[in-house]
């Protein structure tokens, strides 16, 4: 149910200002222990549109991959 609820709160931030490129990736984060994949690639992707220059990207780029591998 945290999780969830945190996907709630992350999703409504972005609904506010969907800029929030941190707030894409906590949203993805819930979203993986939801095992919600498919979701959180998209926003982990969308994080990455958001800050290209990430310090994290590469290790981000993997999170993509493993969601997409793992499916929903």
């Amino acid at each position: 149910e945290r999780f969830e609820d945190a996907a709630a709160v992350m999703g409504e931030a972005l609904r506010v200002d969907p800029n929030l490129a941190e707030a894409e990736r906590s949203l993805a984060a819930a979203l993986e222990k939801l095992d919600r994949n498919a979701e959180a690639a998209e926003h982990l992707r969308r994080y990455l549109e958001l800050r290209p220059d990430a310090p994290d990207a590469a290790a981000v780029t993997e999170r993509i991959r493993a969601a997409e591998k793992a499916g929903d």
